[in-house]
């Protein structure tokens, strides 16, 4: 009767272990595979570079407009979800002739493979991607949407890109407020400046200033002084992000010194090309680290013509993405 107790005893002993050691390996098993997960959505959504490219294209869109009407709007009147690019190429159907052919500079250079712009809420997009059989939208996009959980939705792009990899952003909000969990965003003052042409003739683009001014200065504020002589809008969104302001020199009759400011400093346009074109006074500029290059690509002719330019500094100038700087300082002399 003994020995049959001690082998009961043993084998209940054994059940015991054995139940013990097989909870630890499911639960060791179930916190290595939420592990491998997170770190599979952290690698295929929303990685740096994805948004970083991402923000390039929010920042062409936004900027972007022909003649009569801005590229956002005739997006955000679309009744559904736009593709912008599908198969690695622009949607030349939009009737721009730029996007055809600046676009697809920037969509081979990020490596996109689809870009959707949506201006519906949250609910009609997820209707849309569940209830519509567009082949361009692919199974992992309609999963990203399907994830996305109580987010204001006025303007979005979604990316996917050709090696698999995902990005999504709201239009002029900060891309760190970004979540699938649920976290509420905020939009915050854009501090894009905008862009001028040969023919531009407004703000401190007048032909006065353009002979008057002699030296321009970026801050990372936007406190017009008191003694400014003029300040103006120049932000890209017309939002008051960035200001311009003309001050007296004190020391030359005649003449003015001008400040362009934004909040943390100035994020220079998509395309900045012709920004002091014909400043045929300005002797100096002092960017002081306070114009952010990093995703501007045109820089033709920023200096064009600034015959009496004698100081610049461009170390701090990211031109990284810069695919046009055709004569930047043509005629200076």
């Amino acid at each position: 009767m003994r020995k049959l107790n001690n082998k009961g005893f043993l084998l209940v002993e054994t059940i015991v272990v054995a139940t013990f050691t097989l909870t630890v390996l499911v639960a060791l098993f179930i916190q290595f595979r939420n592990l491998v997960v997170s770190y599979n959505n952290s690698y295929n959504y929303n990685s740096v570079e994805g948004i970083y490219n991402l923000e390039a294209v929010e920042t062409y869109i936004s900027q972007y407009q022909n003649s009569s009407n801005s590229l956002v709007k005739q997006l955000h009147d679309s009744s559904k979800p736009y593709l912008v690019v599908y198969n690695g190429s622009c949607n030349t159907s939009l009737g721009i002739g730029d996007l055809a052919g600046f676009c697809g500079q920037l969509m081979s250079a990020g490596n996109f493979e689809t870009v959707l712009f949506a201006s519906s809420d949250l609910a009609e997009l997820k209707e849309y991607v569940n209830n519509n059989d567009d082949s361009n939208i692919s199974e992992q996009i309609r999963n990203l949407v399907n994830r996305l959980d109580n987010v204001s939705n006025q303007n979005r792009l979604i990316a996917e890109y050709k090696d698999g990899t995902l990005a999504t952003i709201v239009f002029g909000v900060d891309s760190d407020a970004e979540s699938t969990g649920g976290d509420t965003e905020t939009t915050p003052v854009s501090n894009t400046i905008k862009s001028w042409s040969t023919s531009s003739n407004s703000d401190f683009h007048t032909d006065e200033y353009k002979k008057s001014i002699i030296s321009a200065t970026f801050v990372d504020h936007r406190n017009v002084p008191s003694n400014a002589v003029e300040s103006w809008d120049v932000s890209a969104d017309g939002n008051g992000g960035v200001v311009a302001w003309v001050v007296r020199d004190s020391s030359n009759s005649g003449s003015y010194n001008l400040y362009i400011g934004g909040d943390g400093g100035v994020k220079a346009n998509y395309t900045s090309n012709y920004f002091f074109y014909d400043f045929s006074a300005l002797t100096r500029v002092n960017f002081n680290g306070n114009f952010d290059t990093s995703t501007t690509t045109r820089l033709g002719n920023f200096f064009g013509d600034c015959t009496s330019l004698t100081s610049v500094d461009l170390s701090g100038l990211d031109t990284s993405r810069v695919v046009t700087i055709g004569q930047m300082f043509r005629g200076c002399k």
